[in-house]
């Protein structure tokens, strides 16, 4: 049986000389299963990349207080995981990768406070920074200072990402609530 370019998809054909087709109904049906696997592999791949990649939501429900200017924020709870609560390490205060790729991470914290402490935050990964501090976070009312941020990042299997902030007061008594979260961008595969 001769077979696609493309696919490589086996097709019934003819014995010669005859001119009507006489391939075989199993050929056919060789054919369908083919044809079947793949299409279901494509449509598997949708499913993983685009209906549903790996994404996962934290917070700190315990809200952290410091009076130091730089703080990692213990993420200390899982408001979303849609990978069975594989992503969310509240051991260590943040997301583990399942899978290698590019992913973007993002983060909103409010600092309860009455001064302008000018509240920044990063990323890190596995303990180190792969982001500058971004910010830094405006008065969204009186005693609350608001900052958010993003970011495209590669990151591996196994890699945990935190969430760190600074202040420009070191001393002053600040609260801490944060939100972090990241969805798989674009696979290593």
């Amino acid at each position: 049986m001769d077979s696609t370019d493309c696919l490589q998809f086996s097709y019934p054909q003819c014995d010669p000389p005859l001119t009507k087709d006489a391939s075989d109904i199993a050929q056919l049906r060789t054919l369908a299963e083919e044809v079947d696997a793949v299409v279901q592999d494509f449509a598997d791949d949708i499913v993983d990349r685009l209906v549903r990649p790996e994404a996962c939501r934290m917070v700190n429900l315990v809200a952290f207080v410091s009076t130091s200017a730089d703080n990692v924020i213990p993420m200390d709870a899982t408001s979303f995981d849609n990978r069975g609560l594989t992503q969310t390490d509240v051991t260590e205060g943040g997301m583990r990768i399942v899978k290698d790729g590019w992913y973007q991470v993002g983060a909103w914290c409010r600092s309860t406070v009455a001064t302008d402490v000018q509240t920044r935050i990063r990323f890190l990964v596995n303990g180190d920074p792969a982001t500058n501090f971004q910010g830094p976070g405006g008065l969204a009312q009186a005693g609350f200072q608001d900052c958010n941020g993003e970011e495209i990042l590669e990151l591996r299997t196994g890699d945990l990402i935190t969430l760190s902030t600074r202040n420009g007061s070191p001393g002053t008594s600040v609260s801490y609530t944060a939100h972090l979260w990241m969805v798989l961008v674009a696979p290593n595969d």
